[in-house]
């Protein structure tokens, strides 16, 4: 890529964050799913990324880009390429402040489509169809197909939450507030991460009428 150095540098500081939680079977869908579309750069890129979030220094003291690309063992152009595709796929969204120190960056990361949201998906099921033919694609959806129980044969026993678990009848009518709090606070992260998720499938839309 050949314009990756207007847009960054090895001096370039970078914090990671995140918007979501990463589960092993999170790691099992971009493995499966996310890596043949991205290809090996942004896959271990994006498996870095979740790493440093791990660290709670790497999400407050920033450090050089100089660093993911030695641990990569890539140079600027393939890193830059890597990240493009990650915020292509809705996996990454990348922030950036010029100020007095330079150039710093701040990469929020997010956890994968579920499978069966992946495969409803017209655009991403198509474009992996494409990179692993047909053959290898019905592996992939037979290898995350659910199977709910549906017999007629079986009767449900299951119990339900209020037949196990006693809770005060204040707490039922009037919420405390911390829990008031707590889900008015995650109920306005989850109204702009849908907005964000909007924002990255048109973007991924566009890129891909661009390559047509």
């Amino acid at each position: 890529m050949a314009d990756a150095f207007d847009f960054l540098s090895p001096k370039d500081g970078f914090l990671v964050t995140k918007a979501n939680y990463l589960t092993d079977f999170d790691q099992t869908v971009v493995t499966y799913l996310y890596q043949p579309l991205m290809g090996a750069v942004a896959y271990s890129l994006y498996l870095l990324l979740w790493s440093q979030v791990k660290d709670v220094a790497s999400q407050h003291q920033f450090q050089t880009h100089a660093t993911l690309l030695n641990l990569l063992s890539v140079d600027l152009p393939a890193f830059y390429d890597g990240r493009s595709k990650l915020e292509a796929l809705g996996l990454i969204r990348t922030y950036q402040k010029n100020g007095e120190a330079g150039r710093q960056l701040v990469y929020e990361l997010y956890a994968p489509m579920k499978p069966d949201v992946f495969f409803k998906d017209d655009l991403l099921s198509v474009v992996l169809y494409e990179s692993v033919g047909e053959k290898r694609f019905i592996e992939l959806r037979e290898r995350f197909k659910l199977q709910p129980v549906r017999s007629q044969d079986y009767k449900e026993v299951s119990k339900n939450f209020l037949t196990v678990f006693h809770v005060q009848n204040d707490h039922l009518l009037n919420t405390p507030d911390g829990v008031a709090e707590t889900k008015s606070f995650i109920s306005r992260n989850r109204r702009i991460n849908l907005v964000l998720a909007r924002l990255s499938y048109r973007r991924l839309i566009g890129n891909c009428c661009k390559m047509c």
